[in-house]
């Protein structure tokens, strides 16, 4: 008997000891590998971007599931200068928000189909019809996961809808 209990206690070592040298290696070769091998900031060249400190979009890249995931802050219908171009018209303020969005993803390998998830901040729920008209006509094929958020105010009174999305780009 105790030469059995000797005998599997040697198997049972030898077992733990390979185990132990397998996660060795494997935390070896995690440790020369980043998680992430890229972190990129993209801008939308409003002035905005840098007063406020932030970036249009992040992008993240990864080595194992070979995907982009995009990131894009929110977004107004402001051109590069830092003014609204269509002040007071929801409608036209979302067109340009999408075209917005596309160019960082454009910037970022991507496009408009690879939208995963949208968020929209509105100052009334009345502006509702005309923002899922536009919604519907760049998104309606894609059917990203969705939110529409009714706020007080924007930062600026013309500003009458931003905003953000979430991205994912096959590599």
């Amino acid at each position: 008997m105790i030469t059995k209990l000797k005998s599997r206690g040697i198997s049972y070592a030898i077992l733990i000891i390979v185990n132990i040298l397998l996660i060795i290696i494997l935390l070896a070769s995690i440790k020369n590998t980043e998680i992430y091998t890229t972190n990129i900031s993209l801008s939308g060249g409003e002035k905005w971007e840098k007063f406020y400190g932030f970036s249009r979009a992040k992008v993240i890249e990864g080595p194992i599931d070979q995907t982009k995931q995009v990131f894009i802050s929110n977004t107004s219908a402001f051109d590069s200068d830092g003014t609204v171009k269509v002040p007071n018209d929801v409608g036209k303020q979302t067109e340009q928000i999408v075209k917005n969005m596309e160019n960082v993803l454009e910037q970022a390998g991507g496009n408009l189909t690879d939208i995963v998830e949208t968020t929209f901040y509105t100052t009334s729920f009345d502006h509702f019809p005309e923002i899922a008209k536009v919604h519907q006509k760049y998104f309606g094929e894609i059917s990203p996961a969705t939110t529409l958020i009714h706020v007080s105010e924007m930062a600026s009174p013309e500003i009458l809808i931003e905003g953000s999305a979430r991205a994912v780009i096959s590599r």
